[in-house]
């Protein structure tokens, strides 16, 4: 009777000693000591080592790296975005304004090729013809009256007029019957965009501005 209690508590023992182990934990011996028979045993998780722990260190440090690298290009992205959406802005407006200009001085004034007398005084009040924009240039950037537009620190505006040829449509240093204006907006320095017109003697802004038998 003795013997078949003692057989039946050591396969009970070693029931637990597989199913422990099959669940991940280890067993340390303390010391057999007859237990009814059996032998007692502590057990613990295991532990995690310290390559484990720094490898996932350096995943975690990664991943945030990537992260705030995709952060970072995306805030510039969107900056660019938006200055670029300021430049046409400043470029549509000011061209514009040009482009409705008169083609050359109108009467009763004499022709010639930028501002005349008394046209430059600082602003762009006076200009009414469009070769009087030549070589126009303010930073910031400027309503008619020269009053500096709002938001607009750090930013240049310039223009550039010239004559082209009417076949070819190069730069002519001779008088013809149209002019090519280009409008550069800068922002600390650097080109944001570029924007060109050109203008005939014979449009439509022409008729309005200069009617015949004047």
């Amino acid at each position: 009777m003795t013997g078949d209690l003692l057989h039946k508590s050591e396969r009970r023992v070693r029931l637990r000693r597989h199913a422990v182990e099959g669940k991940g934990f280890k067993r340390v011996p303390l010391g057999r000591e007859q237990v009814g028979g059996g032998a007692a045993f502590r057990v613990r998780r295991r532990a995690i080592s310290l390559v484990e722990a720094l490898v996932s260190m350096i995943l975690v440090s990664g991943l945030l790296v990537v992260s705030l690298d995709m952060c970072g290009a995306a805030v510039i992205s969107s900056k660019g975005m938006f200055d670029q959406a300021r430049a046409r802005f400043l470029a549509q407006s000011l061209l514009a304004e040009v482009v409705a200009s008169s083609f050359e001085e109108p009467p009763p004034g004499a022709p010639s090729f930028g501002t005349e007398v008394g046209e430059a005084t600082g602003t762009r009040v006076n200009f009414d013809d469009v070769d009087d924009y030549d070589t126009w240039n303010a930073s910031p950037p400027q309503g008619k009256d020269g009053t500096p537009l709002a938001g607009f620190t750090g930013w240049t505006r310039k223009v550039q007029v010239k004559y082209l040829r009417s076949d070819t449509l190069a730069v002519s240093f001779l008088a013809t019957g149209i002019k090519r204006i280009v409008v550069t907006i800068e922002y600390d320095g650097g080109v944001v965009t570029t924007m060109t017109a050109v203008r005939t003697d014979a449009s439509s802004f022409e008729r309005i501005l200069t009617p015949k038998g004047n």
